[in-house]
């Protein structure tokens, strides 16, 4: 039986992290210097930095990267879930709005500490769909 109580709506607490991303411009940094920033990113959660301060940071290199990459425009709404997720939030979006991108940013994030990430979707079509875009 699900509590309905304990389902939440309203994203609003994960709009920071949208908005630091947003203030953030990697833009003009090479792609050596994005990849230099992931390892830089990379040593400080090995050491131990805690997830939510590196969240923003993980976040915004891969808003860059999914730009430059994939030609993708981030929405507010995917940053928030990302966040969410990130914060152990199980969270639901309807089809079209961006699930498979809102989840790499979670990964990446996850990921950096040098620990595996396990992505988990609906069936095997999806998969590897989200498998070959994302890849």
């Amino acid at each position: 039986m699900v509590n309905l109580k304990n389902i939440e709506y309203d994203l609003k607490r994960f709009r920071n992290v949208a908005d630091a991303v947003k203030a953030s411009d990697y833009s003009g940094l090479s792609d050596q210097e994005l990849v230099a920033r992931s390892f830089e990113l990379r040593e400080r959660a090995i050491a131990g930095a805690a997830e939510e301060t590196l969240k923003a940071e993980a976040f915004a290199l891969t808003f860059e990267a999914v730009r430059r990459t994939l030609g993708l425009a981030t929405h507010d709404n995917q940053l928030m879930a990302a966040s969410a997720m990130a914060d152990g939030f199980i969270i639901e979006l309807a089809t079209g709005e961006g699930k498979t991108l809102a989840a790499v940013f979670t990964a990446y994030l996850k990921a950096l500490g040098g620990r595996g990430v396990h992505i988990l979707t609906f069936n095997d079509y999806l998969a590897r769909r989200d498998a070959d875009w994302m890849g």
